[in-house]
Order: structure tokens, then C-alpha cells, then sequence
């Protein structure tokens, strides 16, 4: 899972997608995931988005596409191309043989609605997706968003480094402070050599924690003296709080599985909403 959630809408009305997708949007950031709308106004486009597969989260169709009747045999047709996402149907006027062929198709997970009943519910398609994503969301794929997430932090902050042009023998220093106290090998182990391997892929953090490289990045921006910087500065500071302590505490304790699975969900909901905010802060610092 991811805080990604990926809707492949098909709907040769812009204003439908406008109009019904607002309450969707707005759901999915409430509970920490960006939503992502793919929009296809033809029938070539629709293929060719599904011949990508680009692991859509929610595939919506409207039924009349093109002043044409999607059917069922496209429903198969997705399903051809392993594509398992959950799929609705909406139509502008009740269908009442629609329900029963999609029944007959065989095609599992596969919702009947009418844009009547949609205007009238805003929640009916949030309703979906909600079902959708706590089926799945536990503690040990909220365990992957975080690490995954975390790793793609770590990055922006080298890149921030890197950018800065911050003088090697400064980084080095910093971390050899931080390593030589706890393993000898760094004593002995060569400039060059630990600038290559901080700067390998998925290996920086070997010498780099993701905590060292927040603090790192806080006490550059405070030697810079600019006011402006004092917002990211303090958002640095918050992330240690808001982003490591909760990725720690999922990798190494049991805290979560002790909780109630509201409260649970609710540690969830913030640790998610921090990390798009965070994310956000560090590609503008960039």
C-alpha cells in the first residue's frame, strides 16, 4: 500500500469527474493519502490507461461512455489484464438489468450506481474506498508506508546536502563524531572511502541515520542565520518528533498492536498526514 491512491476515471464529462470527485479528494486526505485522478474521456484513452496498468486503487466507469454502453465484456476485459481493482458502474438513470449483467458477468468486486444516488450521497463512493482501504491496513502495511516513505525523506535530505554544496570534510567530520564512539572500524577507515559509500544507493543511511541527517540539516540551516529559514527549521525539528519516533516505534515495539484499533487508526491517520506534510516541507526547501 501506498499513501498514493490511484483513480483511473472514465467519463467523457468533465463535470461529472469535477462535481463527484470533490467528496472523494477530500475523504482520502482526511484519513492521509493523496488521491491521484486519472481522467479518460475516450474510449481509446480508457484502453490505453488500462493496457498501463498502473496499479489503480479505484477504477470508475461511467456506463453510457461516449453515448455508448461500456458493458460487461470490458469489465472482463479489465480483468484480463490482471487488474483486480475494485470497479463502479454509474449510470444516469436507474438500470435495473445492469446490477443482474454484472451478476451474470462473474466479475467480482464490481458496484451499481446511479448518479442520482451519488448527488444525493456523497459518501456512497468514500464509503467504497474506505471499506477498501481498512480491509487491507494494518499494522505491518502501515509499517511499509513508513519505511518506504522514510527512505524517500532520507533521499531529499542528502539531496538538500548535496545541493547546498556543503563541504565534504564538514559532512565527514559529523559523522565520524557521531560513528567513531560506537565502532572502531571508523577510526581507520579512509575519507574517500566513506563519501563513496554515503553516497551509494540505499546505503547512505549506513553512516547517516535518518535521525543524524534531520539534526544535520537543522543545525546547517541555524549557521545560515535567515529568518526565512526559521519555518523550516522548526518543520526539521517536528519531523524527528512526527515522522522517526513513530517509524522507530513501528520497526522495534509492539506499542500499536497494544492499542484499541481506533486509537490505533487514529495514530495511523497523523503518522500519514505528517508524512505528505513533511514530504511537502522538504521539496520546498529544495
Amino acid at each position: 500500500m501506498q499513501l498514493e491512491y490511484k483513480i483511473l476515471w472514465a467519463d467523457d464529462n468533465d463535470d461529472n469527474i469535477e462535481t463527484y470527485s470533490h467528496p472523494i479528494i477530500e475523504f482520502l486526505e482526511d484519513e492521509g493519502f493523496v488521491c491521484s485522478i486519472y481522467p479518460c474521456r475516450t474510449k481509446t484513452e480508457l484502453e490505453t490507461a488500462i493496457s498501463r496498468n498502473m496499479n489503480y486503487n479505484l477504477i470508475i466507469l461511467d456506463f453510457k461512455f461516449n453515448d455508448k454502453p461500456v458493458g460487461t465484456d470490458f469489465i472482463k476485459y479489465i480483468r484480463e489484464h490482471n487488474i483486480y481493482s475494485t470497479i463502479i458502474l454509474y449510470t444516469a438513470a436507474k438500470d435495473v438489468k445492469l446490477p443482474e449483467e454484472v451478476y451474470k458477468s462473474k466479475v467480482q468486486n464490481v458496484y451499481t450506481l446511479t448518479k442520482h444516488e451519488i448527488a444525493e450521497d456523497r459518501t456512497l463512493i468514500s464509503n467504497i474506498i474506505h471499506y477498501d482501504l481498512y480491509k487491507d491496513l494494518d499494522t505491518n502495511s502501515m509499517r511499509g508506508i513508513a519505511m518506504a516513505e522514510v527512505t524517500n525523506m532520507d533521499k531529499l535530505i542528502w539531496e538538500i546536502i548535496v545541493q547546498e554544496g556543503i563541504p565534504q570534510e564538514h559532512i565527514l567530520t559529523y559523522v565520524r563524531n557521531n560513528k567513531e564512539q560506537h565502532y572502531n572500524e571508523f577510526k581507520d577507515k579512509k575519507d574517500n572511502v566513506i563519501w563513496k559509500e554515503l553516497n551509494k544507493e540505499n546505503r547512505s543511511t549506513m553512516h547517516l541515520s535518518s535521525d543524524e541527517r534531520a539534526k544535520f540539516i537543522k543545525e546547517y540551516l541555524e549557521t545560515l542565520s535567515q529568518k526565512e529559514l526559521n519555518e523550516f527549521i522548526e518543520s526539521v525539528e517536528n519531523y524527528r518528533a512526527e515522522i522517526i519516533t513513530p517509524r522507530n516505534q513501528l520497526t522495534h515495539q509492539n506499542i500499536y498492536e497494544e492499542m484499541n484499533p481506533d486509537e490505533r487508526n487514529k495514530k495511523f491517520q497523523d503518522l500519514r498526514k505528517n508524512i505528505i506534510k513533511h514530504k511537502h516541507n522538504l521539496k520546498k526547501l529544495i
